[in-house]
């Protein structure tokens, strides 16, 4: 079971990032769990959320796009990285 402590203290966190991005005009979707403890976020470098961005396009990609068009195109994932 979660501690009252540490649930109210995640979502103030979550309150508090939810005021900010909205005052920078950023979108975000609300609806995300909260962490239970700073230690359990992870902040990550620009290369790394890069990275991830490629990959979930390429999976996009490759989800709408018939098999055989790919083995024309040669399109791997090791190729795009």
């Amino acid at each position: 079971m979660i501690k009252p402590s540490i649930l109210m203290s995640a979502l103030k966190s979550k309150t508090q990032t939810e005021i900010l991005l909205t005052s920078l005009g950023i979108p975000f979707y609300d609806r995300v769990s909260l962490i239970e403890k700073e230690q359990e976020s992870e902040i990550r470098s620009a290369q790394d959320i890069a990275q991830r961005i490629l990959i979930l396009t390429y999976l996009i990609y490759i989800s709408n796009v018939e098999e055989d068009s790919l083995e024309e195109r040669d399109v791997t994932l090791e190729s795009l990285l």
